[in-house]
This record gives structure tokens, sequence and C-alpha cells, in this order.
């Protein structure tokens, strides 16, 4: 069976709201979703806006998961995440958006998210999203005129 390759595209936001509260993306939703990718065999990239460390909230070390995550190789290429716009997203097999409040500040307006989003969908991928995640897959218009979430069904935040 061939290695299914999975790009983790995380925040490059640091900062939110208008008393400028830090912000990144959510540990647990990298690390606890890795730790499974990795299990599965699955070889996992990190991505973000501006590629390099992106910011990070929620590091739990009483979470094991956490802490496993954070001695790995992979947290490595996460604090040195490519530039989402380098890459060709037609390479990888599924896109995964870790929440945080991060992705409420910039992915959701990045033109390069909806274009990784447009092409993975085009391509038969696998797009998936937790938590704030999901908010990366508004406002992106496809080739048909609709929006991706037309006709589909998520879990997501509601605004209740």
């Amino acid at each position: 069976m061939k290695t299914k390759r999975i790009l983790c595209i995380v925040t490059s936001a640091d900062r939110i709201g208008p008393k400028n509260l830090p912000t990144g993306y959510y540990f647990p939703e990298v690390a606890h979703a890795h730790l499974v990718f990795a299990a599965d065999g699955h070889e996992v990239e990190f991505a973000s806006i501006k590629g390099g460390e992106p910011p990070m909230e929620g590091y739990d070390g009483t979470d094991l998961a956490n802490v496993i995550f954070r001695e790995s190789a992979a947290f490595g290429r996460l604090n040195n995440s490519h530039r989402l716009g380098d890459l060709d997203i037609s390479e990888f097999d599924g896109v995964y958006f870790p929440g945080g409040h991060g992705p409420m500040v910039d992915l959701f307006r990045e033109e390069v998210v909806k274009e990784a989003i447009r092409t993975s969908d085009a391509n038969g991928r696998v797009i998936g999203a937790v938590c704030h995640g999901p908010a990366a897959l508004l406002g992106v218009t496809m080739s048909n005129g609709g929006t991706f979430l037309s006709g589909r069904r998520i879990a997501a935040f509601t605004r209740e």
C-alpha cells in the first residue's frame, strides 16, 4: 500500500481581537492528529501562510500525546513549516486544518488556502478540519460558482 501524504496547514497568526491577545494553532489538535496519522503509516508535512515557526497555543505537558509530539522530529518539521504558497498541493493525498484561534485571523481570508482547498477537492483528496480549523473552508468559491460548503454536511461551531 502506498504511503499517504497529509499536509497539515496551520495558522501564522500570533495575535487576535481588539485586545491583541496571543494566539496560534492549538497544539493538542496537531499533536493528537499527527500521532494517529503516523500510527496509520501516513507521512505528514506542515505548512503555514508565512512558513517557518508558527505560533502555538494550548500546550499541556500533562497530555502524553503533546509530550510525545513535542519531542518528535515532526515537531521540528512543524517549527520549520513550508510556506503554503511554495508547495504543489496536488502532491498530497489530504489536507488537515487544526484549530486554535489563529485560523479565525488568517486561514479563512488567504487566497492560497482557498486554492489549496479547490485543488484538493478537484483531485478527490480528503479535506479535514477540527475546532476552529473549518474557518479555512469559508468563502471558497468553486469553478462552478458555488461555494465549497454548498450541499455538504459538516460538524462545526454554531452561531449559538
